[in-house]
């Protein structure tokens, strides 16, 4: 049986997800309700990995979410360009860099992160914490400042 390999491209509003051995591709909203329905969508099929990039505050929800679930592997967003344009993919858009993203996974054999470091443990949610409390103290003396794109 094979175990896919999943690319998912996160932005605000929705996820773009590929399954690299069937070229499989969808879009869900980034959202609880789509969550759900790309937990569906995977259904019981073996999943080797599920590789996305840091993405601020835009990955931490799906994270907290999916990581119970599913094994993670979270990117360095630089790592995961370096090795599109080595595969001399120039084209920069969320369905590309699923794909892109899968195939990265696939390559390198990406190993699964500790429950810790994704949505398994407490460490994420201790971390949003901490961040939406320095965003609204912030706010008060900056309000210029956005804690939506804080990693």
């Amino acid at each position: 049986m094979t175990n896919f390999n999943i690319g998912v491209d996160i932005s605000k509003s929705h996820l773009d997800v590929f399954r690299l051995e069937d070229g499989a591709a969808q879009r869900f909203d980034n959202s609880a309700a789509g969550f759900r329905d790309l937990a569906r969508w995977l259904g019981k099929s073996p999943v080797a990995r599920v590789v996305f990039e840091r993405t601020g505050a835009y990955h931490t929800a799906f994270e907290a979410k999916l990581g119970v679930t599913f094994p993670l592997v979270k990117v360095n967003p630089l790592q995961a360009r370096r090795f599109a344009e080595a595969h001399g993919t120039r084209a920069k858009t969320d369905a590309v860099d699923a794909r892109i993203l899968a195939r990265m996974g696939a390559a390198f054999d990406l190993e699964v992160q500790a429950d810790g470091e994704t949505g398994g443990g407490r460490v994420p949610l201790l971390r949003l914490m901490v961040r939406q409390s320095n965003c609204s103290s912030s706010l008060r003396t900056d309000p210029a400042r956005c804690c939506e794109t804080e990693e």
